[in-house]
C-alpha cells in the first residue's frame, strides 16, 4: 500500500484479504488501483481495470454480495461497458436468464431465487423471491409513463434498479442511490468511479 498522509489524496493497492474473488489466486481486479479523498475508501473509489474479463470477474463478484434493495445509476459512452457490467452482476445474483440491453424496449426485467442465505453487504441475504429491473432512457426525453413504473420499482423492496442514461429521471432517484461512471482510457482499459457503494469489493 501507499498512503500518502502529507496528501488528502490516497492511493490503496486493495486488501487481498478484502477482496474473496472465487476460487484459485487472486486474479483481476484485485490488481486494480483504488483512489479516495477521503478515509472512508468504499465510499468514493476509482478502480482501473485493464480487461473486460477483468470487469466482469468483478461485477460478478459484486453481484454475489449484494442484497435488495438497491437502485445503481450507470453512466457513461455507448459501448463504455454499462451492459457487460450489468450482465456479470446478474449472474452473479444468479440470474439464468440472458442479459440483454433494455435501449429498444426501456426496461427489462430478471427474476432469481435465493434458497439459503449467504454473505452480503448487509450481513446475510434473505432467503425469498427478488428482481433485477434494467432500465434505459436513452431514447426517452420525457419519461412519460415510464416514470410511473421506475417510482414503483425503486420502492419495491425486493428489487436491484440499474438505471442507465438517467438524467431525466434523475429527481426521483434516492439520494443514497450508487453512481457508477464508466471511462474508456485510450489503453482500452476502463476507469469506474464508483460513489456511494459500501462493499469488501472495494474497501
Amino acid at each position: 500500500w501507499l498512503d500518502r498522509q502529507d496528501s488528502n489524496l490516497r492511493m490503496l493497492g486493495p486488501k487481498p484479504s478484502a477482496l474473496p474473488l472465487g476460487d484459485g489466486p487472486p486474479r483481476g481486479p484485485l490488481h486494480s488501483t483504488l483512489i479516495s479523498s477521503n478515509r472512508q475508501a468504499c465510499y468514493n473509489v476509482s478502480v482501473l481495470f485493464k480487461t473486460e474479463q477483468e470487469l466482469t470477474t468483478f461485477a460478478e463478484n459484486l453481484g454475489r454480495t449484494l442484497e435488495p434493495p438497491l437502485v445503481f445509476e450507470l453512466i457513461g459512452d455507448v459501448g463504455a461497458g454499462k451492459t457487460t457490467f450489468t450482465r456479470a452482476l446478474a449472474k452473479g445474483l444468479g440470474i439464468k436468464a440472458p442479459v440483454t440491453s433494455p435501449s429498444f424496449t426501456i426496461c427489462n426485467r430478471y427474476e432469481w431465487s435465493a434458497q439459503q442465505k449467504r454473505a452480503s453487504h448487509r450481513g446475510a441475504t434473505p432467503v425469498g423471491n427478488f428482481e433485477l429491473i434494467h432500465y434505459d432512457f436513452y431514447r426517452l426525453e420525457n419519461p412519460g409513463l415510464m416514470l410511473d413504473d421506475l417510482q414503483e420499482s425503486l420502492t419495491n423492496p425486493s428489487a436491484i434498479v440499474i438505471l442507465e442514461w438517467a438524467n431525466s429521471v434523475k429527481n426521483i432517484l434516492p439520494k443514497d442511490h450508487i453512481t457508477i461512471t464508466f471511462r474508456t482510457l485510450e489503453d482500452g482499459s476502463r476507469d469506474l468511479q464508483i460513489k456511494g457503494l459500501k462493499n469488501e469489493l472495494i474497501s
